[in-house]
């Protein structure tokens, strides 16, 4: 059986592994403070808050990446956080 690699974390499996692992990435403090900060903005009942924003930031929050297929995040919102996590 051929191994495969997941390109965030590393685990490696087969490839039904690799699909369904729960991939966590630990963010550097600047990162997470500053993702943290955003939450409370379009998420957390903050003034730009929607649903989707909020569960998109978290996700990156908790290290668990870019759910944007899932969450519909605004712009505004993806562009914030996509320049949050270049900031390392």
């Amino acid at each position: 059986m051929k191994l495969k690699t997941c390109k965030r974390c590393g685990f490696k499996g087969d490839v039904f592994q690799v699909a369904a692992h729960d991939c966590v990435v630990k963010n550097p403090p600047a990162v997470q403070q500053e993702l943290e900060r955003l939450w409370f903005i379009y998420g957390n009942g903050g003034p730009k808050h929607n649903p989707h924003d909020h569960k998109f930031i978290q996700r990156h929050v908790e290290g668990r990446g870019n759910e944007a297929k899932f969450y519909s995040p605004t712009v505004e919102c993806r562009k914030a956080v996509r320049i949050a996590l270049s900031a390392t």
